[in-house]
């Protein structure tokens, strides 16, 4: 096993879990956590890491950018 992944994806999951308590009914809509740790999983899976000042990084999601890094299917000529 690798312990750097493992620790950090301990972290995310503690992360997340007192996020979703801290935002509140209203803002869930009625979500359960684990529809929360899905969203939450979803949205990293397809941002991207953007610096921002001083060194600080956010993810943002670019629609079709996430796309950019697949090399898809060529087209091969019917003869």
């Amino acid at each position: 096993q690798y312990r750097p992944a493992i620790r950090q994806a301990e972290l995310m999951a503690r992360d997340v879990h007192t996020t979703f308590r801290q935002v509140g009914d209203a803002a869930l809509m009625g979500a359960s956590v684990d529809e929360f740790l899905w969203a939450v999983a979803m949205v990293h899976s397809r941002s991207m890491g953007v610096e921002r000042t001083a060194g600080k990084m956010m993810h943002v999601l670019m629609p079709l950018a996430d796309m950019l890094n697949h090399a898809g299917d060529e087209a091969k000529p019917p003869y």
